[in-house]
């Protein structure tokens, strides 16, 4: 009986007994016989039990692979309910004239955005250069900075492409 080898190990000895084989040219001993069938039935094994680990870590891969994405949906449905319901809240709140409200689980309040979206009034293949980071991509960053520029210059070429949109609003719950 060979004791529990790693895959290694087992090919290393059999390596070594094949060599001692090729010196004794074919001359082989019963001992030598017997540890290299030993040798080969317990890689055998050892490689049926490779086999049924990859199985197992492949279906448990899988499985994990199903459930994270199975999380990332749940997860997307909880973040956008509770955006409509925030937009909602909003929405009511603007329309009632109200910023804050105080309710017993915290402070509810409407705020404005201290960015504004900007909109283009071309296509973005149509861009000057200085406001496309990749010939079809706008670089909104270097628009909205333009658009409020003090360079009259400056602003002109930005606003004959793009305008500054109405800031949004937005719930923060404290």
């Amino acid at each position: 009986m060979i004791p529990p080898l790693s895959l290694y190990a087992l090919d290393d000895e059999l390596r070594q007994i094949e060599h001692e084989l090729l010196d004794a040219e074919g001359e082989v001993d019963e001992e030598t016989d017997a540890r290299h069938t030993a040798l080969l039935d317990s890689r055998d094994d050892k490689i049926e039990a490779y086999l049924v680990l990859i199985r197992r870590f492949e279906t448990t891969a899988d499985a994990v692979k199903t459930e994270r994405q199975r999380l990332q949906e749940a997860e997307r449905a909880l973040a956008n309910s509770a955006k409509r319901l925030k937009d909602r809240l909003c929405t009511s709140m603007r329309e009632r004239d109200q910023v804050e409200h105080l309710t017993r689980l915290g402070k509810v309040r409407v705020q404005q955005a201290s960015r504004r979206p900007v909109e283009l009034l071309v296509e973005p293949d149509a861009l000057p250069e200085a406001y496309a980071r990749i010939r079809t991509d706008a670089d909104l960053s270097a628009l909205a900075a333009d658009l409020a520029s003090e360079d009259a210059a400056v602003r002109a070429q930005a606003e004959a492409v793009a305008r500054l949109g109405e800031a949004s609003y937005y719930v923060r719950i404290y």
